[in-house]
């Protein structure tokens, strides 16, 4: 992927590296995109506090964080409207065991790791820890089912 991308952009440096120890100077980019829910897929909350931290350290003054993830309060409104998430999700074995942790295997995609499942208030929180404000809420409606939406998008500003 990042020869195909560098081939149709070769004046953007693309790299891959690890989200909880970026390789980066400080306070670099205006803008920061961490697309796909890619943030839930870091394992152990302590990492994902890592890698806001390293996302927080590298953006610029103002600078702005975009990024996508899980709902866990989405689950309310899958019980009648999304069978086939709430049986990958909630009644597979592992999950049933463990009904309280925030990490969760998904049923249908084997070998992927473990989905991360928070919540807006809980983000807010998260984003605030680093030094972060949450400044918008990107979702599909204007009203209280906003915060039952699956895929929440997150804008915070340094």
């Amino acid at each position: 992927m990042i020869d195909a991308a560098t081939a149709l952009f070769p004046q953007i440096d693309f790299r891959t590296g690890d989200a909880t120890s970026l390789e980066l100077d400080s306070n670099t980019f205006e803008y920061v995109l961490f697309s796909y829910y890619s943030l839930d897929y870091i394992s152990l909350e302590s990492q994902r506090y890592r890698a806001l931290a390293e996302i927080h350290r590298v953006v610029k003054p103002d600078g702005i964080f975009m990024f996508s993830s899980h709902n866990q309060w989405y689950l309310l409104p899958a019980l009648f409207l999304d069978h086939t998430r709430v049986k990958n999700y909630l009644f597979c074995k592992e999950n049933l065991l463990h009904p309280f942790t925030r990490y969760r295997p998904v049923k249908t995609r084997t070998g992927e790791p473990t989905t991360y499942f928070s919540n807006p208030l809980r983000q807010r929180a998260q984003l605030e820890k680093v030094g972060f404000e949450l400044i918008n809420f990107i979702v599909e409606h204007d009203d209280v089912r906003k915060y039952l939406e699956v895929t929440p998008y997150y804008v915070a500003q340094k």
